[in-house]
């Protein structure tokens, strides 16, 4: 798929302020393992961030956070929704699009392909350390899973955690789609990552189709 159709496809995700799969409220698998989960010193990454709750959480932390959007309108909702002063800036490089930033410059959330996404756009004191992938990875194509987690590796530290929300339903009609958990394992045990635990997410309201929600925590050896 063009890099121009996928950005066409999400935005008709974005015709209402709020998709049905966007939480409102922070997720239970970060509160439970929120210790472990920044034991890393770093920044947390959000791949296709929306509005995530969970950035404003970590931010209000002390965490420096990095998200990645394709869609503008979820960006601008974000900092809106949450009355964060925002900073927009072009991304002065080959890469197309925008950067969005608090004045203090901890929370960037960046409007571009997240497959062309590299360290090269971030500060240079800024170190990924976590990600945190909800609503991410289940939402792609899974021909470009593989490219994903080169992705995601090329800009992880290290020693490292990953929090991934798997989302199970009786078909797999996706996006979002349902990705069994030892598919992900074996991407993740190529970064040296080892799953530590994992917990289910409370039910959504609003969403026509039943899903299930459990994250798992990965961490390096």
């Amino acid at each position: 798929m063009a890099d121009e159709d996928r950005v066409e496809k999400w935005q008709k995700a974005w015709s209402s302020d709020t998709p049905q799969w966007h939480r409102g409220q922070v997720l239970e698998p970060l509160l439970k393992y929120e210790d472990e989960f920044l034991a890393p010193k770093g920044a947390v990454l959000f791949p296709l961030c929306g509005k995530q709750m969970d950035m404003k959480y970590l931010y209000d932390k002390g965490c420096t956070v990095i998200g990645v959007e394709g869609i503008e309108k979820g960006i601008k909702l974000f900092f809106s929704e949450n009355n964060l002063q925002m900073v927009e800036t072009e991304l002065n490089c080959s890469v197309k699009g925008k950067v969005f930033t608090t004045p203090d410059g901890r929370l960037r959330i960046y409007q571009c392909d997240f497959f062309k996404f590299s360290k090269a756009l971030l500060p240079e004191n800024v170190m990924i350390a976590s990600v945190l992938d909800r609503g991410s990875l289940v939402a792609i194509d899974p021909s470009l899973r593989k490219l994903y987690f080169e992705v995601v590796a090329s800009l992880l530290q290290p020693k490292s955690t990953y929090l991934f929300v798997r989302i199970q339903r009786e078909e797999d009609g996706g996006p979002p789609h349902v990705i069994p958990i030892e598919e992900v394992e074996s991407y993740l045990s190529a970064l040296n990552m080892k799953k530590r635990g994992s917990v289910e997410c409370s039910s959504m309201d609003g969403v026509e189709i039943q899903i299930r929600e459990t994250g798992y925590l990965f961490s390096s050896e």
